[in-house]
């Protein structure tokens, strides 16, 4: 079974649990694109997935990505 969490243009997180009598475990999941100076990036966790701390991070990383800007000398 599969929850979207998030479902945005360039962001999802969703939720995948497993029927019972495989386990019934769930597993978070992300995948997110970012256009930085022309360039597309591409984010996304293992195919595995893993825990819902680590995808947040994940997508609070994503959707705070910019380009590095040249400090002032």
């Amino acid at each position: 079974m599969t929850e979207y969490l998030i479902d945005e243009p360039n962001l999802i997180m969703y939720k995948r649990t497993l029927h019972e009598d495989q386990g019934g475990k769930p597993s978070f999941h992300c995948y997110g694109e970012t256009t930085i100076d022309g360039y597309i990036y591409v984010l996304r966790s293992q195919a595995d997935g893993s825990l819902k701390p680590i995808i947040d991070d994940m997508v609070k990383t994503i959707k705070s990505a910019k380009p590095v800007t040249e400090s002032a000398s």
